[in-house]
């Protein structure tokens, strides 16, 4: 079985049909999940860390996070301008 500390490969890996066995935080708070040794997990890795879209979509994600728990740092108008610029380069 393999363990991995990145949250959206976990969720990658489980998205695409590899079996979560379990997870266990550490005494530093770190989570790891650990999943199925399957055939396909390390061309599903390369894909994950490699991919113009998942990689896209993960700092997408990463990016909400930030402005949900910084509101006020943000202005709307400044996002829509980074925002459309970000994804014309993608």
């Amino acid at each position: 079985m393999k363990k991995y500390n990145d949250l959206y490969l976990a969720a990658f890996l489980s998205a695409k049909g590899i079996i979560l066995k379990d997870m266990k935080q550490d005494d530093s708070g770190r989570w790891a999940f650990e999943f199925n040794d399957q055939a396909e997990v390390p061309e599903l890795i390369k894909e994950f860390r490699f991919d113009p879209f998942v990689r896209a979509f993960v700092r997408s994600i990463k990016d909400l996070k930030y402005y949900l728990h910084n509101p006020r740092m943000i202005k709307m108008e400044d996002l829509d301008d980074e925002e459309n610029q970000r994804r014309k380069r993608i």
